[in-house]
């Protein structure tokens, strides 16, 4: 009986030494993890690098639709792995030439209204203009084929259109399901724990992207850039003075795409 044993053994150690290996699982049965980083998906131009970041290699690669990435979800040109990594990072701290500027660089709030508004009477120039272009290309995707995550991959190109850079890696942008009817948030990296990571962070309604139009979630955005953009030159954007609908009315007609109205940006709370 024991020989029988032995012999059994031996046949199922020879029959697992021969089975073929399943290419998708390493040796432990374990799924091996794609990293992004891995993948040769092409690459866009690529603004200024920003050396004090480094890549999230250990999120999850699972796809969600209310996450922005480079290879999934609507197609946007000129924007980088990198930046929308730091654009959805909540740990993202920035630093360098991207810090916040200090409380003695702050302006006062005519001053900030005033700076844009010279910005955006002026010319247009080819950064500008390319930003434009591709503003105008995502705008002309019809709503049924827009998925959420196109909301975050244009930020940037808009912050280069619309308020001069300044916008650029010290924004953290987020879907979120807000309360009551808010289509969206922005709060500011002094307002304790609503802002993760110490940093201004704008939250956008999902509720929103099935319920309201193309054009009010295009202009909700801009609106929260708004804020976004008062919180970083004055370090404060919680009024909604003549001023601010004023400015959101500026901002819609130099983002001047087809449909796209200045009661788009303009809430109820800026007339």
């Amino acid at each position: 009986m024991a020989l029988w044993d032995t012999l059994c053994e031996n046949v199922r150690a020879l029959i697992d030494s021969t089975a073929p290996v399943d290419a998708r699982y390493d040796a432990n049965g374990t799924a091996p993890r794609t990293s992004l980083q891995q993948r040769d998906w092409p690459q866009s131009p690529q603004r200024e690098r920003d050396p004090t970041h480094e890549r999230l290699d250990n999120q999850p690669t699972s796809i969600s639709k209310w996450i922005a990435r480079l290879e999934s979800g609507t197609f946007y040109p000129d924007i980088t792995r990198e930046e929308l990594s730091i654009i959805q990072d909540r740990r993202y701290l920035p630093s360098g030439r991207y810090d916040y500027p200090r409380p003695d660089q702050l302006l006062s709030k005519n001053e900030a209204y005033g700076r844009l508004r010279a910005f955006l009477s002026g010319p247009e120039n080819d950064s500008e203009r390319h930003a434009h272009n591709n503003l105008e290309r995502a705008w002309s995707v019809p709503a049924n084929s827009v998925t959420p995550d196109l909301y975050i991959k244009i930020f940037n190109d808009l912050d280069e259109l619309l308020f001069d850079g300044q916008l650029c890696n010290r924004v953290l942008v987020t879907w979120e399901d807000l309360h009551g009817d808010l289509l969206g948030n922005t709060s500011s990296r002094s307002n304790g724990n609503c802002c993760p990571a110490d940093r201004i962070h704008i939250q956008l309604d999902r509720n929103m992207f099935y319920e309201e139009s193309k054009a009010k979630v295009w202009g909700t955005l801009v609106h929260e850039m708004l804020h976004a953009y008062m919180f970083v030159m004055t370090d404060d954007a919680s009024a909604h003075p003549r001023e601010f609908g004023n400015a959101c009315r500026a901002l819609g007609r130099a983002l001047g795409l087809q449909g796209l109205r200045g009661d788009d940006v303009i809430h109820d709370e800026d007339r």
